[in-house]
């Protein structure tokens, strides 16, 4: 886990963030805000390095675009390859993920289903919080 006061790789993560925009986002900063749910500031803070990234929005970022989640982790510095290698592992559509990309379909249809797998993972996310949130307010009553 990272020390207090130890600082990300905020260079590195410059760097992610410029990759998604190109690969991800048609190089449109809102976009790229909305599917990491943070603010275009946000992405203009990153990209200028005057925001650390927090572990969470590495997470998000590596569930949303389907990337390793240990090697973002250790790209930008937030853990070593010791730290990763006892992460659970996150992204329960990695099996789904690795089919498309080695199914030989054209890049489209490979995008266009890895976009399909983000909605339905976003739908999930949602219907989690609402079952969570219903139950606590269940429980308080």
């Amino acid at each position: 886990m990272k020390e207090p006061g130890v600082e990300v790789n905020r260079a590195a993560w410059a760097e992610v963030v410029q990759e998604l925009l190109r690969t991800s986002a048609s190089n449109n900063k809102s976009e790229l805000a909305r599917k990491l749910d943070v603010s275009s500031k946000t992405i203009d803070r990153w990209l200028d390095q005057t925001y650390a990234v927090k572990e969470a929005n590495v997470r998000r970022a590596a569930r949303v675009f389907h990337l390793d989640l240990g090697e973002l982790f250790q790209r930008v510095g937030y853990y070593s390859a010791d730290e990763v290698r006892s992460l659970p592992a996150t992204d329960p559509d990695a099996d789904a993920v690795t089919l498309i990309k080695q199914s030989g379909l054209p890049e489209e249809v490979q995008q266009d289903l890895l976009a399909e797998l983000r909605t339905m993972a976003q739908d999930d996310t949602a219907r989690r919080r609402k079952f969570v949130d219903t139950a606590l307010r269940l429980r308080h009553t």
